[in-house]
């Protein structure tokens, strides 16, 4: 953890494990939210949340701790942090594959769909005849003007430029014709489906923030009271019964510990 934060000021939480936990959270969420995929990333931290949290028919995952008065002030600080980290960074992973699997999928339809993936032919050869129809799709922005060279592409069998056309119509938010171009290739339907579910998700954005409080205020509540005023890196520390003598006292009583009988 040596090194500084922007403008050259230290910050003892880089390089934590930790930290790097909740980084990895905040990018998986970010990652999901710009495919359109911000309601997996919800439905996966409030799963998280709820089995953190308890509900009705199952206890906290910190309740065995609240009530124990038995073990000592640093038993309970590192179980509090290593049970706290453990959650954090199962979430990360959840999360994390979660984006890793939604961004495939989405470069794959874009590709289908957009792209020549599917389309018989040389690779190379594809790939030229696409940057030419886009380029020529890309001088029209009319919509009208658009809607016929649409028509005329797919009648003549022209799915290169047919494709192109699509995705200036897409660009330019005419989804009439992306529909119309959906009619002409059935087989694209699903990718379509899913390509405009999540252009959809991304500009509802009272729906967004909405779900983006949501998700902040579970995250939150993920850090048990015990630890709400320790540091990523005192946490990390007191996992592994590393914190010194000064730091330790001052999270004890932080942590609301020095009050819960057993002592140090």
């Amino acid at each position: 953890m040596t090194n500084p934060a922007p403008g050259g000021v230290y910050d003892p939480n880089t390089g934590s494990p930790l930290t790097e936990s909740s980084q990895a959270v905040q990018q998986a969420i970010a990652q999901l939210r710009s495919v359109g995929a911000f309601d997996q990333a919800a439905d996966i931290v409030l799963s998280t949340y709820t089995a953190t949290a308890g509900d009705a028919t199952h206890a906290s995952a910190f309740a065995d701790l609240d009530a124990d008065t038995s073990h000592t002030n640093k038993y309970l600080l590192e179980a509090y942090a290593t049970r706290y980290k453990r959650i954090m960074a199962g979430l990360a992973s959840k999360l994390t594959a979660a984006a890793v699997s939604a961004t495939a999928q989405d470069r794959q339809d874009a590709s289908a769909v957009f792209g020549v993936a599917g389309l018989p032919g040389d690779a190379a050869s594809l790939a030229i005849s696409l940057r030419d129809a886009q380029q020529l799709a890309s001088l029209s922005t009319n919509h009208d003007e658009l809607q016929r060279k649409l028509a005329k592409a797919i009648r003549e069998g022209d799915d290169v430029l047919a494709r192109a056309i699509a995705s200036q119509a897409n660009d330019l938010g005419y989804s009439d014709l992306l529909n119309q171009f959906a009619e002409a290739y059935p087989a694209l339907q699903p990718a379509i489906t899913r390509l405009t579910a999540a252009a959809g998700a991304m500009t509802t954005t009272t729906k967004a923030a909405t779900i983006s409080l949501a998700v902040g205020s579970m995250l939150a509540g993920l850090k048990p009271p015990a630890l709400q005023n320790l540091s990523d890196y005192e946490i990390d520390l007191a996992a592994q019964g590393n914190l010194n003598p000064n730091l330790y006292q001052a999270a004890v009583q932080r942590a609301g510990l020095s009050t819960r009988g057993a002592g140090t």
